[in-house]
């Protein structure tokens, strides 16, 4: 056991995915993109930085969610992933039913997470579900740093930012704000 003041929390998001983005869709196709983005692989020319590397390198437990893009950068990361849970799943994200507009995949995420936000949740997961599942998460990473010292977590955008919430108000230092980009990482620590 670990004591708590030597425990470190990473979170990075995965690599970028290998799927079509620039075709405009209806939010009636978002939801079978969304799949397609489930199963992606990643983009193996969009390497980490090596600062990226170097902090993957002095984690004790590697965990990814069950997604592809996330198990794959773990390993670009020069990482095995010790656990693969669905618990670290993106946050689920609405659809609709429309055939028009027409917009980008991207300009729909943003759309949908906008309309989450105020209550939203068509056959995904409601705002507050997805604040108890990233409460959840925080709590099984915590459990995992105080067992192997150093984790990191090869996630996904949304729930990562969700995550960082809840280690900041459980009294974890770290970045103010999350770095979404692909393999963009935060350092939490426990003093």
């Amino acid at each position: 056991m670990f004591k708590r003041s030597n425990m470190e929390i990473i979170i990075m998001r995965h690599g970028k995915p290998v799927i079509e983005t620039s075709q405009k869709i209806s939010a009636n196709d978002f939801d079978a993109w969304v799949q397609k983005y489930d199963q992606a692989s990643i983009d193996q020319t969009c390497q980490p930085s090596s600062e990226a590397v170097n902090i993957a390198s002095r984690c004790t437990k590697i965990v990814c969610s069950h997604l592809p893009r996330s198990i794959e950068s773990a390993r670009v990361l020069k990482k095995t992933p010790d656990t693969t849970e669905f618990l670290f799943r993106e946050a689920e994200i609405p659809g609709g039913k429309w055939t028009y507009p027409k917009f980008k995949p991207k300009t729909w995420a943003i759309i949908f997470r906008i309309l989450q936000l105020f209550g939203y949740s068509a056959n995904a997961e409601s705002l507050s579900e997805i604040k108890n599942r990233a409460q959840t998460c925080a709590n099984q990473l915590i459990t995992y740093a105080e067992q192997h010292g150093s984790v990191l977590l090869v996630g996904h955008g949304t729930l990562n930012w969700f995550i960082h919430k809840q280690l900041i108000s459980m009294g974890w230092h770290g970045p103010t704000k999350v770095n979404s980009k692909h393999w963009g990482h935060g350092v939490y620590q426990c003093h």
